[in-house]
Formats: C-alpha cells, structure tokens, sequence
C-alpha cells in the first residue's frame, strides 16, 4: 500500500476544504439566485397580498434587488406600488443595511473564486507529483470537520431558527440595520424569517447532494486505482 508525505496529505486537506468552501457557497448562491424558487416561496407565504403588491409587481420588485446584490445596478432607489399608492420601496435604513447585505455578498463571490482557484491548484499540484491519491483521504479528513460545522448550524436552524437568525446578524454585521420592523420595513416582509428558513435548508440539502456525489466519485475512484495496482490511501 503506497504511504504519502505529510506535504501532500495537507495539501490534499487543504485542497477539500477549498473545494467544500465552493460547494457551499455555490449551493447558496444557486438557491438565492433561483428565480423560480423565490416565486414559488412568495406565493407559498402569501406576500404580495401582505404587503398589498401583486405577484408580478412583487417579482419585478426581487429582481431588481437580485440584481444588485449581482452588481448589476448600482442602488435601490425603486419605486413600487402598494394597494394602490406609488411610494419608495425602501427607506433609508433598509438601503444602507442592503449596503451591508452587498459587501457581504461580494465578500462571499471574493472567496469562493479564491478557494476555487486554490483548490484547483492544489488538486493539479497533488496529480502531477503523482500524489493524487491523497486527495482522497484529504477529502475524509475535510469532509469529517467541514460536514460538522455544517451540520451543526443546520441542526441549530431546525431546533432554535430565531435564535441561529440573530447570531448569524451579530456576526456578520457590525451595526444594529439589520433589526428591522414588519410594521414600517418592506425588506423584512419580502424577505421573512420562514423564507430565510427555507433557504438555509434548500442550501443545506443541495451542498449534501454535491458532497455525496463527490464522495460517491471518490469511492469508485479509489477502487478503480486499486484494481490497476496503483495502491491504496494511507
């Protein structure tokens, strides 16, 4: 059975981690992003009729704030109607808290191509030094403390959401914009906690379908190099 050198069983470590950061994030991304799925959840919590839009209005609403956490528009100066009165969608707390909301963003889009770019080079680092197999075994060990973490905070979310919710904000967040009022605030009825809730899960569920196929692949991988003589994962 070949054995690998520390160098490489770290890199290859490094390199799931890198991989499992991107997996993540993208899994958000592909939800946050899911038009559909957004249309879907605002008719299942019945929000146009809430905040007095109807369901096209509230739509062309949300992707217009898509677009700017895409940095496709450069402010939410929008104008809506509800029940029947033209007014600003959003006041100035909400906007300077979206401000935050976009740097978080684009901090989350920053590190997901530097992992992705990272964890390719180590991965290509690992194969062309012929020390590929590690990779595997990097993936265990990266999957063992990441898959965790993650899982930790799912559990966290299905036992106490509001509490999860509220330290998520105090962590990310260095100021108080994010406590907003259902009375006075749209963004916290086009966004409510049980749409926060159900992305954190639809998350959830798509980085476990990633991790298992990759693990899946892993497998078959592995079995393959052995069947060829190429020795086992030390």
């Amino acid at each position: 059975m070949k054995k690998y050198p520390v160098w490489a069983h770290l890199a290859a470590v490094a390199a799931m981690l890198c991989l499992l950061v991107v997996m993540l994030l993208t899994a958000f991304s592909c939800t946050v992003f899911d038009r559909g799925f957004i249309d879907r959840e605002m008719k299942k919590f019945q929000v146009a009729d809430r905040i007095g839009m109807n369901q096209e209005s509230l739509m062309e609403l949300y992707d217009e704030v898509l677009k700017y956490l895409e940095d496709e528009r450069d402010d939410l100066d929008i104008t809506v109607t509800r029940d029947g009165t033209e007014m600003k969608a959003f006041n100035e707390k909400e906007i300077l808290h979206m401000v935050d909301v976009e740097a978080l963003f684009r901090g989350g889009f920053w590190l997901r191509d530097i992992c992705a770019v990272l964890g390719l080079a180590l991965i290509l680092l690992c194969v062309f030094t012929k020390q590929g197999g590690a990779l595997f075994r990097g993936f265990c060990i990266a999957s063992g403390v990441f898959v965790a973490l993650v899982a930790g905070v799912g559990l966290a979310v299905l036992i106490d959401f509001d509490t999860t919710f509220t330290l998520f904000h105090r962590l990310f967040f260095n100021n108080d914009l994010w406590i907003l009022d259902y009375r006075t605030d749209l963004l916290m009825n086009i966004v409510p906690e049980s749409f926060s809730y159900d992305v954190a899960l639809r998350t959830i569920l798509y980085f476990g379908g990633a991790w298992a196929l990759l693990l899946l692949s892993g497998i078959l991988t592995r079995r393959f190099l052995k069947k060829r003589g190429e020795g086992d994962i030390r």
